[in-house]
């Protein structure tokens, strides 16, 4: 099955996410997504040479996941794990990055996990997802 990647815009200077579309995941549908952030400033690319990030997801029981942001030429990336989809509901993401020597952005942004139904169900032991 191929991810679903999610398009998020950080723009460094005013600490911003730009979400393309609504990040919509079924709860505990592990490895069937991807968030990709494209890092700007300004509006324009920003140099990944250097850089590296966490995220943190703030679940609806309150429970924090923390996880490492991973690079590539376009940018950074984090793969969808059954831990951040475990609660239906809202969950916070936020995005720390860093320079090597301080701390660039922090940006926040929400997603939305889905309940899993029988119809879900259904439709994954069928193959039609």
């Amino acid at each position: 099955m191929e991810k679903r990647e999610y398009l998020v815009q950080l723009e460094i200077k005013g600490a911003e996410a730009i979400v393309q579309e609504r990040v919509v995941f079924v709860q505990n549908d592990a490895a069937s997504g991807r968030l990709r952030l494209l890092i700007t400033m300004n509006s324009e690319p920003y140099p990944l040479t250097g850089l590296s990030g966490e995220i943190a997801f703030l679940r609806p029981d309150g429970q924090v996941i923390i996880g490492g942001l991973s690079f590539d030429d376009t940018g950074a990336y984090y793969d969808v794990q059954s831990s951040e989809l475990y609660c239906a509901g809202t969950v916070n993401i936020s995005v720390n990055l860093y320079d090597s020597t301080s701390r660039l952005t922090c940006a926040r942004f929400p997603m939305y996990v889905e309940p899993v139904s029988y119809t879900h169900l259904r439709a994954h032991e069928t193959g039609r997802n």
